[in-house]
């Protein structure tokens, strides 16, 4: 079952068309009506209201779990991108590096786009690499702009814009209504974004044109 199918069937076309179809066209965009209903039931059954953060952020994160792998011995390479996957006769697979170099390791795991997966790993079985070619995937656009006033008096931590009004993104957070801004050198921080097909305009400007 899709989201739209589902959603339109159970709440009715006005109440469907009022409330979720702007957040699933907001969401996916002219894809909205293939998303899987699953989707939609996981926003519901898995998601909290409860929110947390990180002080310091994503970057700390990050850098905290990085120290934490690497005092277990986990060695972290960064700048080294992969150019290509190919499984050995013997079992594993080689990695091609930048220059022409190569390492051989037992396994991989792959993070990147269904996409960019069947580029780097030609040799897949065919039906697998179809798969991985039918697939669909988004990108996010995120603009984040450090203020020195508050945006919203109110104190509204979350807007989401409808697209069919004109606005050119769909989330509009201002982030220190949730976490105070002292967490951030006292700028208020505000958050603008949006999911979109991969080859938007948006994808490649710099943040100057962008704002």
């Amino acid at each position: 079952h899709t989201a739209d199918a589902w959603l339109r069937k159970a709440y009715g076309a006005r109440l469907y068309g009022i409330l979720y179809k702007p957040l699933l066209v907001g969401k996916f965009g002219p894809h909205y009506a293939e998303v899987n209903m699953a989707w939609f039931w996981a926003r519901l059954k898995a998601r909290t209201t409860r929110l947390g953060t990180f002080e310091g952020g994503f970057q700390a994160f990050a850098d905290a779990f990085a120290a934490y792998l690497q005092e277990r011995g986990v060695v972290i390479r960064l700048n080294t991108p992969v150019e290509q996957i190919r499984p050995r006769a013997e079992g594993g697979v080689t990695l091609t590096l930048p220059g022409g170099a190569s390492e051989d390791v037992t396994a991989c795991l792959v993070t990147t786009s269904p996409t960019l997966l069947a580029r780097l790993a030609p040799d897949l079985p065919g039906n697998y690499l179809e798969g991985l070619l039918r697939l669909k995937s988004m990108g996010a656009v995120a603009l984040v702009l450090a203020l020195r006033h508050r945006l919203s008096e109110e104190g509204y931590y979350w807007f989401n814009l409808p697209k069919s009004a004109g606005f050119p993104f769909l989330a509009l957070v201002e982030h220190t209504n949730f976490v105070s801004p002292e967490h951030f050198g006292g700028d208020h921080i505000v958050y603008c974004g949006d999911y979109l097909d991969p080859d938007h305009e948006y994808f490649h400007l710099s943040k100057e044109d962008l704002l």
